[in-house]
């Protein structure tokens, strides 16, 4: 979910493993640097630029690191199963796939997606968030090689 720890958790990942040549691949990145471009925040690139875009570009980036044999981290909330077997049906077979599950109450969701609202502006509409609440399907063992909750 938005708000449950992703981006905090790659920070820290990558800074305990600094020796490792992560590619952090987010299709908000993408969105965010195309709507700096424009002189956008968040909100208005959201609105403004086309999904099928940032996702093109995303999977330019995402391809690319699976050429150069990068370790690949996805940055994206890929909530169904649908979703996730569209990259991961692109990794060879000797990628190791480690699905990170972020347990977060509803509580504590709400209050971290407040406070990022106050410091950035960065906002995710309620019935989004309902919907995407809603489709959740938690990773399975058939889809990944481990589970780890966090």
């Amino acid at each position: 979910m938005p708000g449950s720890g992703k981006s905090t958790y790659i920070d820290e990942l990558k800074e305990a493993n600094s020796d490792r040549d992560y590619v952090v691949l987010s299709t908000d990145d993408v969105l965010e640097s195309l709507g700096n471009e424009q002189g956008w925040d968040y909100n208005q690139a959201f609105k403004n630029i086309p999904f099928k875009k940032v996702q093109a570009i995303f999977n330019t980036n995402f391809q690319q690191a699976v050429k150069d044999k990068k370790d690949i981290i996805l940055d994206q909330t890929n909530l169904t199963v649908k979703s996730r077997a569209k990259k991961l049906n692109k990794l060879p077979e000797e990628y190791r796939k480690i699905a990170i599950v972020f347990i977060v109450t509803a509580d504590e969701l709400e209050r971290r997606l407040n406070e990022r609202f106050a410091k950035t502006g960065k906002s995710v509409p309620e019935f989004i968030l309902n919907n995407m609440i809603r489709s959740y399907i938690p990773p399975s063992h058939s889809e990944f090689d481990e589970i780890i909750e966090v």
